[in-house]
């Protein structure tokens, strides 16, 4: 009589996933702690999205057809080789819910994204995390670790939240040397931030031309629309026909295929947002090269501070809060010595300096 529901092996094993703080007691509190746009989303997307609102009874486009279309005109694909899902984690949640059974390995890197390892576990797939050399991934280390039950290889390019990347020749690599009855999903969260970069490459081509290679993007970062949770995955035709089978009918709102297909098609706006971003960005950095702080080299919106030792980057997490400031310890990443800022816009930032600048002087 006193029995009760009991969960899936392997599921309270897994340490729930932990976002970046976004509270504090404060008057002028100022984010830093999510990589979220410091420039909001295009305004053809807020007005896209207001005006789908004046029908909330109607259920989406299940199809997602109009926003594959314009995935697919932005980022020069087709758009039968598009899925969308409610952000990329969910287009990653597929990838593991389709082709990894239980028992099976994923392979991510050391400091790689939480959730390749909470969803392996949620599906009874074991993670084999492998180390990093300088906070950067490697191909041989990655190939080393492949067996008869590996499944899938996650690779944030570029990461988070390190911020280093791999260039396209790796990537090539990679995909040319891991066995072809194993997913290789590409994660480009950050992606646009290194669109300037002819070294850099999303993986978009191998995804359509390979059978077992993912490409995700997604709208909450150079499109600031994290809030309406909207990202997309490129693949295969099989690989997309399998995802289909596994997502929800309407797993993207309304508002969400409005805003990101406005978005989206809005590339003059996004692109300007990126090259504002990584303008502040380079701004930040040469600040803390002058007062000789450490950090990891970063290619998304966002720069990882390396501190002393833990308590040091504690005490600057404190210092910066008391300032008002919210930014993210990345101790749970395996880097306990550092701290996250995300890039906000130029009053924010020198906000960051001026906080850092009394901490070095306290």
């Amino acid at each position: 009589m006193n029995e009760r529901p009991r969960p899936l092996d392997g599921i309270m094993d897994i340490t729930p996933y932990k976002g970046g703080e976004s509270k504090l007691d404060h008057d002028h509190m100022l984010k830093l702690s999510s990589n979220e746009s410091p420039f909001g989303c295009s305004p053809a997307a807020r007005e896209t999205a207001l005006a789908a609102l004046t029908e909330p009874q109607l259920y989406p486009d299940g199809g997602h057809q109009a926003l594959r279309e314009a995935i697919a005109h932005a980022y020069g694909l087709h758009d039968a080789h598009v899925v969308c899902g409610a952000g990329s984690d969910e287009i990653i949640s597929f990838a593991i819910k389709g082709f990894c059974p239980p028992g099976s390995e994923v392979i991510h890197t050391k400091h790689a994204f939480a959730m390749y390892k909470i969803y392996a576990m949620g599906a009874g797939a074991r993670p084999v995390s492998v180390d990093e050399t300088n906070f950067c991934a490697k191909v041989d280390d990655i190939l080393d670790a492949v067996n008869s039950n590996t499944k899938a290889v996650f690779l944030a390019n570029p990461n988070n939240p390190t911020g280093t990347w791999l260039p396209a020749s790796e990537i090539q690599r990679l995909a040319d040397e891991l066995p072809t009855n194993i997913l290789l999903v590409l994660d480009g969260a950050y992606g646009e931030y290194l669109e300037a970069e002819e070294n850099f490459d999303p993986g978009h081509k191998l995804a359509m031309e390979r059978p077992n290679v993912v490409a995700t993007g997604t709208c909450s970062k150079v499109h600031g629309l994290g809030g309406l949770r909207v990202g997309w995955g490129v693949a295969s035709a099989d690989i997309i026909s399998v995802m289909n089978r596994i997502r929800g009918p309407f797993n993207v709102s309304s508002v969400g295929l409005a805003a990101a297909e406005a978005a989206i098609l809005d590339t003059k706006w996004w692109r300007n947002a990126v090259q504002k971003t990584n303008k502040l960005k380079q701004e930040f950095v040469a600040f803390l090269n002058q007062q000789q702080i450490q950090h990891i080299p970063s290619a998304g919106n966002f720069v990882t501070l390396l501190l002393e030792d833990a308590q040091a980057s504690q005490n600057l997490d404190q210092h910066l809060r008391r300032d008002g400031i919210i930014t993210r310890s990345v101790a749970s990443y395996h880097i306990p010595q550092g701290l996250r800022v995300s890039i906000g816009d130029h009053a924010g930032m020198e906000r960051v300096e001026e906080s850092i600048k009394g901490w070095a002087a306290s």
